[in-house]
């Protein structure tokens, strides 16, 4: 204030002049409040300022402007941070959340929780997001309890870009923006849950027995081999598997 808007406007980008202040969350070293000059990077802001992920990590994606945000992909770390460049990614300025996320996280389950919160705050005025948003929860849900089908991908992009081109107001018109850039830069997770019937972060229930088979390279049935350990009932499966030396 006290040295001016034309002062102010030499931070950051000639098309996004000033700071921004993000609210670090999710799993992050360094959480809380940041303020940085537009055109800074996620890159910049998750490793350079806030220290990395937590126990070192792996990033996966970052999610922008709250729940009716969209996702950043690792390839787009180093994108300028400006409401231009946010929208081409397919997400939004927001409020200025920045979720950053590991590769434990479940984009499919990502998603759900997101439309499932957008759906409960729709008002209801427009048919569009007030149906259409339960419509991509339903959807969802099948995926990621085995039941989904390759069609349901082009059906929920679809169903995406109509909510946002007819719905009155902010919320509708970002509502789906968690569905379709999970599945712009993450297709492969959905189509294993759809294919394969497998989620590899082991967040998906219906799709697992327990965590340590659902990352067992051979698929070993653990939990039922302990059991079977512990009762000490030997069979011909168990058998067949010491001699393939997967056990």
């Amino acid at each position: 204030i006290r040295k001016g808007s034309e002062w102010f406007k030499k931070i950051g980008t000639e098309a996004s002049p000033g700071t921004k202040v993000f609210a670090l969350a999710g799993k992050i070293k360094k959480n809380g409040l940041v303020e940085v000059p537009m055109g800074t990077t996620p890159g910049e802001i998750i490793f350079d300022i806030c220290g990395g992920l937590e126990n070192d990590a792996e990033f996966k994606a970052a999610q922008t402007g709250g729940p009716s945000g969209g996702c950043i992909p690792v390839e787009h770390l180093n994108v300028p941070i400006d409401y231009d460049s946010l929208k081409e990614l397919g997400t939004i300025m927001g409020s200025g959340g920045l979720i950053v996320m590991d590769t434990q996280t479940c984009m499919v389950d990502l998603a759900k929780y997101f439309i499932d919160f957008c759906k409960d705050e729709s008002c209801g005025q427009c048919t569009s997001c007030r149906i259409g948003t339960t419509r991509m929860l339903e959807i969802l849900e099948k995926i990621s309890e085995g039941r989904g089908e390759k069609e349901d991908l082009d059906l929920l992009v679809e169903m995406g870009e109509v909510i946002k081109d007819s719905s009155f107001c902010g919320l509708g018109q970002s509502a789906p923006n968690p569905v379709l850039s999970t599945i712009r830069y993450f297709k492969d997770e959905y189509l294993d849950h759809i294919e394969n019937k497998h989620c590899d972060s082991s967040v998906c229930a219906s799709l697992f027995t327990s965590p340590c088979q659902n990352a067992c390279p051979a698929n070993v049935d653990v939990p039922l081999y302990i059991e079977m350990l512990s009762d000490m009932v030997i069979t011909n499966e168990l058998i067949k598997l010491f001699k393939l030396k997967i056990l």
